[in-house]
């Protein structure tokens, strides 16, 4: 009696971004094969550059595939899906997106222009969309050793407007602060970052009674004196909200 191989998957990246340039960094590092595909014609994100025509160069590389990776922009990640045939798995990595073209697995991670060590990308965790047949990143990507989270597809915009909030909200207060230390104060830059290595050391040692300072000891002449300065910069109001978000968080959490 025959045994039956299981069919190894093999995959096809679909992008040219930060993201899709992590991704194959990151099949590279795993000694992971894979398939690439771009509208742009360069080697970097093209398999079988030889053909010229970009369609055709997809086709092939559908045939050669199981798995389609779908690291392109949010709003083009539904039409592209449909286009593929039904018997790929098809795959994306929006955090926010939610379609029944496509699976979303979201690495809860930030890429940047520089890329990362196999450790590194290793430590990212993904959250992907709960599924009854598939639990856990391996199910979709058995090379990837990454932990992962399951996240029902109704709690996916909660969980993504967190995400920008706690990455893009804290980056843009620091290049501010960065920018003023240097055009205003004339402080070298590199003074905070001690401040900021430190400021994440205690978050992460003691998340919710890490806060310090004049928000912590509710020193009102201290915060008014903070606005008052700030109204230079026009940064007042911004400083206003926060200190009126984090009263309201606090008088909630004490009457819990």
């Amino acid at each position: 009696m025959n045994r039956q191989v299981p069919l190894k998957s093999k995959y096809l990246l679909i992008g040219s971004g930060k993201l899709a340039t992590h991704l194959a960094h990151y099949f590279q590092l795993l000694g992971v094969e894979i398939y690439k595909w771009s509208r742009h014609p360069s080697e970097k994100f093209n398999s079988f550059l030889q053909i010229t025509d970009n369609e055709q160069r997809l086709a092939t590389c559908l045939n050669h595939s199981t798995h389609v990776l779908l690291a392109i922009s949010d709003s083009a990640i539904e039409d592209f899906a449909k286009k593929l045939p039904n018997d790929k798995v098809k795959l994306h990595f929006s955090g926010a997106l939610v379609t029944d073209e496509a699976r979303g697995i979201h690495p809860l991670m930030t890429f940047h222009q520089h890329l990362y060590s196999l450790s590194e990308y290793k430590k990212i965790p993904f959250i992907i969309e709960q599924h009854e047949q598939a639990q856990t990143l391996q199910n979709w990507l058995p090379e990837f050793p990454n932990p992962s989270y399951p996240l029902r597809k109704e709690q996916k915009a909660l969980y993504h407007a967190l995400c920008v909030m706690s990455g893009n909200f804290s980056n843009i207060l620091w290049r501010e602060v960065f920018k003023l230390f240097q055009s205003r104060l004339k402080i070298p830059t590199e003074t905070l970052i001690p401040y900021l290595e430190v400021t994440l050391k205690n978050f992460q040692m003691d998340p919710l009674n890490s806060l310090t300072g004049p928000l912590q000891r509710e020193d009102q002449i201290t915060l008014d004196m903070n606005i008052k300065a700030l109204e230079s910069v026009e940064l007042d109001q911004l400083y206003k909200e926060f200190v009126k978000v984090h009263k309201t968080l606090h008088q909630q959490e004490n009457l819990i």
